[in-house]
């Protein structure tokens, strides 16, 4: 609720101080990261004045706007997997200052362990100026939770890229008896910007269109690009997965060519488990490489 507690008067601010604030919404599930030298009067002119909660939201105090400013940057990139995905035909004050509650105890962990000078500790206060009981144990969990959520993430993102290695090795053993020749390409591709983008495209020809069971079990796989999806970061919104293959080429009725654009290997290493992902594409990209027929090919090393 707005109201203040009875007998309770409204906060005096030090002017001199800046505010980092984390506002929540009382119905909404979702808060909101700003800075003000008064959050009160700053949630005052929100639409949603009178859905936040001036009891259950913090503020932090800086000695000047600039620190409070970094810090305010700060929570923004470290939270930027929990922002909220507002509905296009719904616009709200400050959209990208807006989070899932699901970072909330991250957010406050965060703020917590930011010093306000060099023998001062951040002090939590709820908008009313009185000291913020933060539930530890809840914000422990939730930690714990975000860490085993990643782990997760991490051992799921292995385990399919091991099967990507699997399909690989299949086609590198093929490759062997039936004579199919494999390329890796780097193209320039125009861009909007005046330097142009690179795009990596694996060739694949020789793979013939047959009943064999083996070839269309093979030639599925290398398909079927729901096989090299990784997790991301993300926890909300769209972005919760990225594709090895980011696209593969329709191959005309009669033709036996397969073209494959492949994800960016700085994206790989951003993946949970991006390091060993990464280490196995370059594994695989090695052996293709060197069963390439086409010397004059420019070969990707993956780096």
């Amino acid at each position: 609720m707005n109201a203040l507690p009875m007998g309770a008067s409204m906060p005096q601010l030090d002017v001199d101080k800046n505010y980092v604030y984390l506002m929540k919404h009382n119905s909404a599930d979702r808060f909101k990261i700003g800075l003000s030298n008064c959050p009160t009067a700053r949630a005052g002119q929100l639409v949603e004045d009178r859905m936040i909660s001036r009891t259950h939201s913090i503020q932090v105090a800086f000695p000047s706007r600039k620190r409070a400013s970094e810090v305010e940057r700060s929570l923004h990139k470290a939270l930027g997997d929990y922002r909220f995905i507002f509905d296009n035909s719904c616009r709200h004050d400050g959209d990208t200052e807006w989070f899932g509650m699901d970072g909330w105890h991250v957010a406050i962990e965060l703020i917590k362990r930011i010093p306000i000078g060099r023998d001062e500790v951040s002090k939590l206060e709820s908008l009313l100026g009185v000291a913020y009981l933060d539930h530890a144990s809840s914000a422990a969990d939730s930690l714990k939770g975000f860490e085993n959520d990643l782990n997760q993430k991490v051992f799921e993102n292995l385990r399919r890229m091991d099967n990507v290695v699997n399909i690989f090795r299949e086609l590198i053993y093929w490759c062997s008896r039936w004579q199919i020749k494999v390329s890796v390409e780097t193209v320039k591709m125009p861009c909007k910007s005046k330097q142009a983008t690179s795009l990596c495209i694996l060739k694949i020809t020789g793979l013939r269109q047959t009943w064999a069971v083996a070839e269309l079990r093979l030639r599925y796989k290398l398909l079927n690009i729901d096989l090299y999806k990784f997790k991301t970061h993300a926890t909300r919104g769209i972005h919760t997965e990225v594709s090895l293959v980011q696209h593969i080429e329709a191959v005309p009725l009669g033709t036996d060519l397969i073209c494959m654009h492949l994800c960016s290997p700085v994206a790989l290493k951003r993946l949970p488990g991006g390091e060993g992902i990464h280490v196995r594409w370059q594994m695989i990209l090695h052996y293709l490489s060197a069963l390439s027929a086409e010397a004059s090919s420019s070969v990707y090393d993956g780096q």
